[in-house]
């Protein structure tokens, strides 16, 4: 994993770090079980100690799942920001109540298992939504899919998961991002447009007003000889 893809990681939450003991715990975890272990239940406690705030806590934005799932001891415990869009989720049940079951589907198709600590709203959150959420590289979970057949998830320990914006909404449908402008651009042109006509029929009406008025000025003063009148008029009306 490049450098680049770590950054601090701010004003999401304050991520405590990994005691001594959740991190012994943390390398008991075998790969391709459940979450029924000692490990699950060490992620699980690290992850309600964190709260809403200010962080400064390293965070890896571009996650190598792949990476993940053929050497998942090296990754174990490193905080990860998941990206994609929410495919199904479900609460745990029995000991595990109150905690949730995510798969997130990220920009390659990639399932993605997250196991939710805090925040779990099913009124908030719906299947096809896009989220973003921080948390813990577990292990590789092997389980059989709707498909009938056995895959490999990079699975997650995390929490405070939030809507992403521009997945679900603008970003996901490239129509409605360029219906947003040239709906904008159209109510613009039509005030435009209306203006330019406004002043348009302003401007005739002051100049008809104006040579009302002349002529009104003129008729006053036309000369008393009739002829001499009739000419004059004549000669404003070819003007």
């Amino acid at each position: 994993m490049a450098l680049g893809t770590i950054i601090l990681c701010f004003a999401i939450a304050s991520i405590s770090p990994l005691t001594d003991d959740q991190r012994t715990a943390l390398d008991t975890a075998f790969d391709g079980r459940d979450h029924q272990e000692a490990a699950f239940t060490a992620l699980v406690e690290n992850v309600r100690s964190w709260t809403h705030g200010i962080g400064d806590a390293a965070i890896r934005l571009e996650p190598d799942y792949q990476a993940m799932l053929v050497n998942p001891e090296k990754y174990r415990g490193e905080l990860c920001k998941i990206t994609g869009k929410l495919q199904q989720h479900n609460p745990l049940p029995g000991l595990n109540k109150g905690l949730g079951e995510w798969f997130v589907r990220d920009s390659d198709s990639r399932p993605i298992l997250v196991y939710i600590v805090k925040n779990i709203d099913d009124q908030t959150f719906r299947d096809g939504q896009a989220v973003e959420i921080i948390a813990r590289f577990y292990k590789r979970v092997d389980a059989i899919a709707k498909d009938g057949e056995e895959h490999s998830y990079p699975a997650f320990v995390g929490a405070f998961p939030e809507s992403a914006l521009t997945a679900t909404g603008s970003a996901s449908n490239p129509m409605l991002v360029l219906a947003i402008p040239v709906a904008i651009g159209l109510v613009v042109f039509i005030i435009l447009l209306a203006y330019t006509r406004h002043i348009r029929n302003s401007s005739k009406e002051a100049h008809r007003r104006s040579t009302d008025s002349l002529l009104l000025d003129e008729d006053v003063s036309l000369p008393k000889d009739p002829a001499q009148a009739l000419t004059q008029l004549k000669r404003h009306g070819e003007a």
